[in-house]
């Protein structure tokens, strides 16, 4: 387990990435809060939700679940997702712990900055993509229509918590979409890392923690580095747009349900990811 430092403007937080890195939450002390809730989805709780609820010590949080998919990054789900916090009681000292991929952690973390001017919350991505990427950074995001993450903010969670465990039970179609974001790490980060990644990535599978743990660790420390230099996004941090833009034109001209987040071509899979679709944050 390896502990890496974001060095936001509002707050600086951590992020913890290796096998048991969701015990690491306990530090929050839940005491301090008046109340604790989870925003996930039905089929990564329903596997893994028991296992967190006793590593985390948040045995008695309350869950609020949301359908899967792109579809749920919207105004009308962020209005949804608050409206169930009111009416379970939530207030200003309440915690929001976002466990799920980059949907749950761009919406929930879109609801977290909003609701009641803002309530803590603590990312625990679930997916490659999101463990290496769309956890770190402080952006929340929400689309309009068809254009991708149009309203967001920027929001550091108090912590992150990637454990390569939850992995275990990733289609492998969600698992190479993941894949390909640390390929565009590795491409950025220069030949040792990419040098790595080549080597092992034959030997990659979803219930390999260990190994993904080694891979894994150096890709999400790629983000920190850049989020660190540039927070904002107005100048380096550009860089972690590498081949964005066609990515998500492609996403939105397919309605998002053609191509996965982050797919590229595969011969094998004839009618799903057939063309050369980029990481998409």
């Amino acid at each position: 387990m390896q502990r890496l430092q974001v060095t936001a403007e509002r707050l600086d937080y951590p992020v913890i990435a290796g096998r048991g890195a969701w015990r690491e939450i306990r530090g929050l002390r839940p005491d301090r809060y008046s109340s604790v809730f989870i925003l996930t989805e039905g089929p990564i709780w329903s596997h893994w939700g028991g296992l967190f609820r006793r590593e985390s010590g948040f045995e008695r949080a309350q869950v609020i679940r949301v359908p899967g998919g792109e579809r749920s990054k919207s105004l009308a789900q962020a209005e949804r997702v608050a409206a169930q916090l009111l009416r379970y009681g939530a207030d200003r000292r309440s915690l929001l712990v976002l466990f799920g991929g980059g949907v749950i952690g761009d919406l929930g973390g879109f609801v977290a900055s909003t609701y009641m001017r803002g309530i803590d919350c603590v990312q625990v991505p679930t997916t490659v993509l999101a463990q290496v990427d769309s956890s770190v950074g402080s952006k929340t995001d929400v689309n309009v229509g068809a254009m991708k993450n149009l309203m967001g903010t920027f929001y550091p969670p108090r912590m992150v918590l990637a454990d390569p465990i939850v992995l275990g039970s990733l289609p492998a179609r969600a698992f190479r979409s993941g894949l390909y974001e640390v390929a565009k790490h590795a491409i950025l980060a220069g030949p040792r890392l990419f040098d790595l990644f080549e080597r092992q990535l034959r030997g990659l599978s979803p219930r390999k923690s260990r190994a993904l743990s080694r891979l894994l660790v150096p890709a999400v420390k790629v983000k920190v580095d850049v989020v660190n230099r540039d927070e904002h996004e107005t100048g380096l941090r550009q860089t972690l747009n590498l081949g964005h833009t066609f990515g998500h034109a492609l996403e939105e001209a397919t309605r998002y349900r053609r191509f996965s987040h982050g797919a590229a071509f595969d011969p094998r899979r004839s009618g799903q990811d057939r063309c050369p679709s980029a990481a998409a944050r």
